[in-house]
Protein backbone atom coordinates (compact mmCIF):
# COMPACT_ATOMS: atom_id res chain seq x y z
CA UNK A 1 0.00 0.00 0.00
CA UNK A 2 1.35 3.51 -0.52
CA UNK A 3 0.75 6.99 0.66
CA UNK A 4 2.05 10.48 -0.23
CA UNK A 5 3.35 11.91 2.70
CA UNK A 6 4.89 15.47 3.02
CA UNK A 7 7.82 15.84 4.86
CA UNK A 8 7.12 19.77 6.61
CA UNK A 9 4.48 18.29 9.30
CA UNK A 10 4.83 14.27 8.36
CA UNK A 11 0.61 14.60 7.08
CA UNK A 12 -0.65 12.31 4.47
CA UNK A 13 -2.52 13.34 0.93
CA UNK A 14 -6.29 12.75 0.58
CA UNK A 15 -6.28 12.11 -2.80
CA UNK A 16 -9.06 13.46 -5.10
CA UNK A 17 -8.85 17.10 -7.01
CA UNK A 18 -9.42 19.12 -3.85
CA UNK A 19 -6.24 17.48 -1.99
CA UNK A 20 -5.58 18.19 1.25
CA UNK A 21 -3.68 16.98 4.34
CA UNK A 22 -4.34 14.67 7.32
CA UNK A 23 -2.85 12.85 9.88
CA UNK A 24 -4.16 9.50 8.05
CA UNK A 25 -4.65 10.46 4.73
CA UNK A 26 -5.05 8.40 2.03
CA UNK A 27 -3.86 5.18 1.41
CA UNK A 28 -3.81 3.45 -2.76
CA UNK A 29 -3.82 -0.15 -2.50
CA UNK A 30 -1.43 0.11 -5.83
CA UNK A 31 1.45 2.14 -7.31
CA UNK A 32 -0.41 2.17 -10.58
CA UNK A 33 -3.56 3.35 -8.50
CA UNK A 34 -1.28 6.19 -7.02
CA UNK A 35 0.33 6.99 -10.44
CA UNK A 36 -3.19 7.05 -11.60
CA UNK A 37 -4.35 9.56 -9.25
CA UNK A 38 -1.30 12.00 -10.22
CA UNK A 39 -2.09 11.86 -13.90
CA UNK A 40 -5.41 13.46 -13.22
CA UNK A 41 -3.32 17.04 -12.79
CA UNK A 42 -1.66 16.66 -16.44
CA UNK A 43 -4.02 19.18 -18.39
CA UNK A 44 -3.90 21.45 -20.29
CA UNK A 45 -2.37 21.83 -24.20
CA UNK A 46 1.03 20.71 -22.78
CA UNK A 47 -0.52 18.59 -19.89
CA UNK A 48 2.12 21.06 -17.78
CA UNK A 49 1.49 19.89 -13.63
CA UNK A 50 0.69 22.39 -11.13
CA UNK A 51 4.08 24.00 -10.13
CA UNK A 52 3.13 23.36 -6.36
CA UNK A 53 1.55 19.82 -6.40
CA UNK A 54 2.92 17.76 -3.97
CA UNK A 55 5.99 19.95 -3.59
CA UNK A 56 8.39 18.69 -0.76
CA UNK A 57 6.24 15.52 -0.69
CA UNK A 58 7.28 11.94 -1.24
CA UNK A 59 5.82 8.80 -2.10
CA UNK A 60 6.02 5.65 1.03
CA UNK A 61 5.02 1.92 0.98
CA UNK A 62 3.12 1.56 3.83
CA UNK A 63 1.69 -1.77 5.99
CA UNK A 64 -1.18 -1.33 8.48
CA UNK A 65 0.94 -3.29 10.98
CA UNK A 66 4.24 -1.65 10.64
CA UNK A 67 3.47 2.00 9.39
CA UNK A 68 5.72 3.62 6.81
CA UNK A 69 8.31 0.52 5.14
CA UNK A 70 9.92 2.22 2.34
CA UNK A 71 10.13 6.42 2.09
CA UNK A 72 10.88 8.11 -1.18
CA UNK A 73 9.51 5.20 -3.41
CA UNK A 74 9.57 7.52 -6.59
CA UNK A 75 10.06 10.82 -7.29
CA UNK A 76 6.82 12.65 -7.83
CA UNK A 77 7.63 15.51 -9.89
CA UNK A 78 10.12 13.47 -12.37
CA UNK A 79 7.11 11.01 -12.86
CA UNK A 80 4.96 14.02 -13.48
CA UNK A 81 7.68 15.93 -16.04
CA UNK A 82 8.13 12.17 -17.74
CA UNK A 83 4.80 11.60 -17.80
CA UNK A 84 3.90 15.09 -19.75
CA UNK A 85 6.87 14.16 -22.00
CA UNK A 86 5.11 11.05 -23.01
CA UNK A 87 1.56 12.86 -23.44
CA UNK A 88 3.11 15.27 -25.60
CA UNK A 89 4.85 12.87 -27.70
CA UNK A 90 1.36 10.61 -28.24
CA UNK A 91 -0.05 13.82 -29.35
CA UNK A 92 2.28 14.06 -32.03
CA UNK A 93 2.38 10.22 -33.27
CA UNK A 94 -1.95 10.91 -33.33
CA UNK A 95 -1.48 14.25 -35.42
CA UNK A 96 0.77 12.24 -37.77
CA UNK A 97 -1.22 9.62 -38.30
CA UNK A 98 -3.91 12.13 -38.67
CA UNK A 99 -1.91 13.62 -41.06
CA UNK A 100 -1.03 10.70 -43.24
CA UNK A 101 -5.16 9.40 -43.33
CA UNK A 102 -5.96 12.84 -44.39
CA UNK A 103 -3.20 13.09 -47.11
CA UNK A 104 -4.39 9.57 -48.67
CA UNK A 105 -7.43 10.31 -48.47
CA UNK A 106 -7.13 13.12 -50.29
CA UNK A 107 -5.50 11.41 -53.02
CA UNK A 108 -8.11 8.55 -53.02
CA UNK A 109 -10.60 11.37 -53.47
CA UNK A 110 -8.38 13.30 -56.17
CA UNK A 111 -7.91 9.40 -58.11
CA UNK A 112 -11.77 8.95 -58.01
CA UNK A 113 -13.71 12.11 -58.77
CA UNK A 114 -15.31 12.38 -55.39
Amino acid sequence: MYKIKRLSDGKFATGGVYNSFTQRGKVWSTLTGLKLHLQQFLRGQDYSPPADLYNGCVVIMYDDVNGCIKEDVFDIREYLLQKQQELIERDKQRQIKRNNYEAELRKLKEKYGR
